[in-house]
């Protein structure tokens, strides 16, 4: 089974909104959400499946921003489909963002090149 480890960022004053969309974007359960040492975190885990996202420290007057990390277990072709409705969804609901992936091993190193959605 093949490994894959994401990251992104989205830009949302709203951790109600972002939630929603991982949820949709992942077709997961709501992600556990705690308020951290900057502000809101989000973490959904299951087996093959690992997200971690949380609000990251931003200047005064700059958009609040929220960082992606993960990863997922599994074929090419469904993982580029789940990152991809992620992003679509995204762009439909106005939520800016960057997303990308890449193939890794057991020991985390790139096996491929990045793939920007």
């Amino acid at each position: 089974m093949d490994k894959f480890t994401f990251t992104g960022s989205f830009e949302t004053d709203d951790a109600q909104v972002l939630s929603r969309l991982l949820q949709d974007g992942f077709k997961i359960p709501e992600p556990r959400t705690r308020v951290g040492r900057v502000g809101v975190e989000m973490v959904s885990e299951s087996d093959g499946f690992y997200l971690f996202c949380h609000e990251a420290a931003t200047r005064p007057g700059n958009p609040p921003r929220y960082l992606l990390e993960g990863s997922m277990s599994g074929a090419l072709s469904p993982t580029r489909d789940r990152l991809q409705r992620l992003a679509t969804l995204a762009r439909e609901r106005k939520v800016s963002m960057d997303l990308e992936f890449v193939q890794v091993n057991e020991e985390g190193d790139e096996l491929s090149e990045p793939v920007i959605l």
